[in-house]
């Protein structure tokens, strides 16, 4: 189960809860034991929660809607003193987490002490689109197609007499492709030829005046140059692409704004950590990560008085969620030991809070796993039986990439050498082979060993594979040649292992929560009963169509006005 997996748990209260009890005391709304709930706890619960909560819904009875509500409160007082909780406080990721809670809560009440508007103005929104439209704008680009016959001077006439014949039969209606892996004499001919999509600029002398000159769907005539004579067919034209201002204003307003509430954010961080002492590193100073291959991963990268983190944490934070995160993490600490500071009772408070959020969190997980592990046994085989076709294991995939960097402005000749490369070593599947190759045709280039990992992780975790691996893949094949970023890459499959049914003991996991996700309502309504029994939950029943006819019932006529609850569409 996963820890957002108890979310819905102990959403209302059932009627079986409430009951009449002739010793309500004014105020009074509902009872547990050793405790009471007031209707000044229903205010401070109802503030805590979005506008749209704070009332019953249009057409819906006020009696399930108050047992929902008191019931969250209810669960929240009681799941953090239960043995479940007690049990998740000794665990060693708890206190990170509530340390990690503690300073988002901090951090957040600085940012809005010192909170700042930022105001756009035209002029700048069109100083911005005058700074990115070079980069927005798009040229012309084609995918084309080259058939080319290698000649020396003396037979240049006869290789394009040649050249042209071949033209010709394409312009009847052969496969230009096919054409070209039969008779052309260049690196990319076992791939039909294909280049592109490129722009004029990556093109040089008659290739890119002939290509850029035909129409889609044409043919050149034979284009002679000193090493041979080439034919060209262009498959594909993307047109230019001019930005305009009016259909991007508000992406970049939006980016404008964010980059300055940045730096308004970086420029608290820096002022925080003076105020405070803390030694910032040049690094998050500048809002900026380091090289993370060159941390020390026991080393203290940042302390803020309360908090010191380890390398190692800050590593793992990056690569669980992003840079972005990281930076955001260490900023959250700064301005979070700068608010404490400040405010240290109210920062106490906030420490308790979130502890106890925490605790109720790790128990409602706790009970929820409790349940989905006790699933009949019956009921998981019937569901095996009934789902095992998609029970299956990921596709495990082992590679080695060889990688060369592409020339700016050659992308064709770029993609000479891996094609070449891909040429001689798919004749040979000895290993010892491959080296040599490499060694001849790797000059400038790179190898990377690829770890068996889950085809779908390996997608995900690096996009610029998708393209290559969305093809039928089997050990020891060849892949590529395809574009990485700044790279043309040939990878081998060193392994791979194909998905597999899994068998009962396997699926266990998976049937589990397969199972949750079927019973889901009648889980959480058998877990509400169990906690209000186990705690002697129940609920004042009283006749009233509105809030107010209710807080109005329940109050004694000599209670201060503090005791009702306040506007709920106050914030």
């Amino acid at each position: 189960m996963t820890r957002r997996a108890l979310a819905g748990l102990l959403a209302c209260a059932l009627a079986a809860f409430a009951a009449c009890g002739p010793s309500w005391e004014p105020g009074e709304l509902a009872r547990y034991e050793d405790g009471v709930i007031t209707s000044a706890d229903l205010d401070r619960h109802l503030r805590t929660l979005p506008p749209e909560q704070r009332r019953p819904p249009d057409g819906q009875p006020l009696q399930p809607w108050l047992e929902e509500r008191l019931f969250e409160v209810f669960s929240g007082r009681v799941l953090a003193n239960t043995t479940e909780a007690e049990e998740a406080a000794r665990a060693e990721a708890f206190e990170l987490d509530v340390a990690r809670a503690v300073d988002q809560q901090l951090a957040r009440r600085w940012l809005q002490r010192h909170n700042a508007e930022f105001e756009l103005t035209s002029e700048e929104i069109a100083a911005e689109f005058e700074r990115f439209a070079p980069q927005m704008r798009s040229p012309e680009r084609r995918v084309f197609r080259s058939l080319s016959l290698a000649a020396g001077e003396a037979e240049l006439d006869e290789r394009c007499d040649e050249a042209g014949r071949l033209a010709e039969r394409a312009r009847g209606g052969e496969s230009f492709a096919a054409l070209v892996r039969e008779h052309s004499e260049s690196a990319n001919a076992r791939i039909g030829g294909q280049v592109g999509p490129v722009e004029r600029s990556q093109l040089r002398g008659e290739a890119a005046r002939v290509v850029f000159a035909l129409d889609q769907g044409e043919i050149s005539h034979p284009v002679r140059t000193p090493n041979g004579c080439f034919v060209f067919f262009v498959e594909q034209i993307h047109p230019a692409i001019e930005p305009e201002l009016a259909l991007v204003q508000s992406d970049l307003a939006q980016m404008l704004a964010e980059r300055k509430r940045a730096e308004w954010k970086l420029g608290l961080v820096r002022d925080a950590a003076e105020e405070t002492g803390i030694e910032l590193p040049e690094w998050l100073a500048q809002g900026r990560l380091p090289d993370l291959s060159a941390i020390d991963s026991d080393a203290v990268v940042l302390e803020t008085g309360e908090r010191a983190f380890l390398g190692r944490e800050l590593v793992q934070m990056v690569r669980r969620s992003g840079p972005e995160e990281g930076i955001d993490r260490l900023q959250a600490s700064v301005l979070a030991a700068a608010f404490a500071r400040s405010a240290p009772d109210v920062a106490s408070v906030v420490q308790e809070q979130q502890r106890r959020a925490q605790l109720t969190r790790a128990a409602q997980e706790a009970l929820f796993e409790r349940a989905v592990a006790e699933a009949p046994a019956d009921e998981l085989e019937a569901l095996y039986a009934e789902r095992r076709d998609e029970l299956l294991t990921d596709a495990r995939i082992e590679l080695q990439a060889f990688l060369w960097p592409i020339q700016p402005g050659e992308p064709t000749r770029s993609l000479a050498r891996p094609q070449e490369f891909l040429a001689a070593v798919t004749q040979q599947s000895d290993p010892d082979t491959v080296d040599r190759v490499w060694e001849r045709l790797g000059a400038g280039g790179r190898t990377v060993s690829l770890p068996e990992t889950a085809v779908r992780e390996l997608e995900r975790t690096t996009p610029q594979l998708k393209e290559m691996l969305a093809t039928e893949l089997t050990e020891g094949a060849w892949l590529g040649p395809h574009r990485m970023g700044n790279e043309i890459a040939v990878a081998r499959i060193v392994r791979y292992l194909e998905p597999r049914q899994l068998s009962y003991v396997e699926a266990s996991s998976r049937l589990r929560q397969l199972w949750f996700e079927q019973n889901r309502e009648s889980v959480e309504t058998s877990l509400r009963q169990e906690l209000g029994e186990r705690f002697g939950f129940v609920v004042r029943q009283v006749r009233a169509e509105t809030l107010g006819e209710l807080l109005a019932a329940v109050q004694d006529s000599g209670q201060g006005a503090g005791e009702v609850p306040a506007n709920p569409d106050a914030p």
